[in-house]
């Protein structure tokens, strides 16, 4: 597993972030080209969650499923 990780400062508060064994390298290398230049693209997503938030499921949706279409999400 993978932990990433950064230390509260005063103007910033402590994150991290995990990957499993079986996270895609290019997601995660992804992640750390992100974390070693930290300078955003300018054209880059203003909301990295909006596409996340507009797939929605229901309480009752089989897990099974929900567990399909996230798997795809870093599919090519």
């Amino acid at each position: 597993m993978v932990t990433p990780h950064h230390v509260a400062e005063p103007d910033r508060p402590a994150w991290h972030a995990s990957f499993g064994a079986r996270t895609a390298v290019k997601l995660i290398a992804a992640f750390t080209d992100a974390l070693t230049d930290p300078a955003p693209a300018a054209a880059g997503p203003r909301d990295p969650y909006g596409a996340l938030r507009q797939a929605q499921f229901g309480a009752h949706t089989p897990p099974h499923l929900v567990a399909a279409f996230t798997a795809t999400l870093g599919d090519p």
